[in-house]
């Protein structure tokens, strides 16, 4: 082998091993981490962080690790119904299965599915909401369906606070004429704990 094709191999060799050594401190050991420590390269053990509500936390001013709780996890709970419910109803009623009772807490809440107004005609939707204890969450108002042919999907939203007795719905109405309004497939009541 000529030292023309053998000298660049063995430089990119021991630069790579040399850049390997500078950034990786050795020996490794088991659960951790090379963390810079404005100098050098240091190993820190990471801790086990598997108890309820810890979290892994970092100091940049001394440069550990430590097991910390904060705050709760974002939580979840999606209610689902299905199959066509009717109203003729002009005054808010719930939509079936549209109700859960939270643990206390401040929640997102969104209220979603399809309508079908069975007339048409100036006027003539149907209205959709979040109740939370039988008031209205005026911002998740929406009305909607205003045709005879196509269903119409709709969304509402609205941040509420309950005591951990009170509970978030979603109701509906027609607002006005003979029609019976239609809401068909899967409609769903999702609340996301958000403090």
């Amino acid at each position: 082998m000529s030292g023309k094709t053998f000298w660049p191999a063995l430089v990119f060799v021991v630069l790579l091993l040399g850049a390997d050594a500078v950034d990786h401190p050795s020996p490794a050991t088991d659960d951790s981490v090379p963390v810079g420590s404005g100098t050098t390269w240091v190993s820190k053990t990471l801790p086990s962080c598997s108890a309820a509500a810890q979290m892994l936390q970092y100091n940049t001013g001394t440069n550990a690790f430590a097991c910390g709780t904060g705050s709760a996890a974002i939580t979840t709970t999606v209610t689902t119904a299905t199959g066509t419910i009717t109203t003729t109803s002009a005054t808010p009623v719930l939509a079936t299965g549209m109700t859960v009772t939270p643990a206390a807490g401040t929640y997102l809440v969104f209220f979603t599915g399809a309508v079908y107004q069975g007339t048409t005609g100036a006027g003539l939707y149907v209205e959709l909401s979040i109740y939370m204890d039988g008031t209205q969450l005026g911002e998740s108002r929406i009305q909607d369906a205003d045709s005879t042919t196509f269903q119409t999907p709709f969304t509402c939203v609205g941040v509420t606070t309950v005591n951990g007795a009170q509970t978030i719905e979603g109701r509906w109405l027609r607002t006005a004429g003979s029609g019976t309004a239609s809401m068909l497939g899967t409609r769903t009541l999702t609340i996301v704990k958000i403090g």
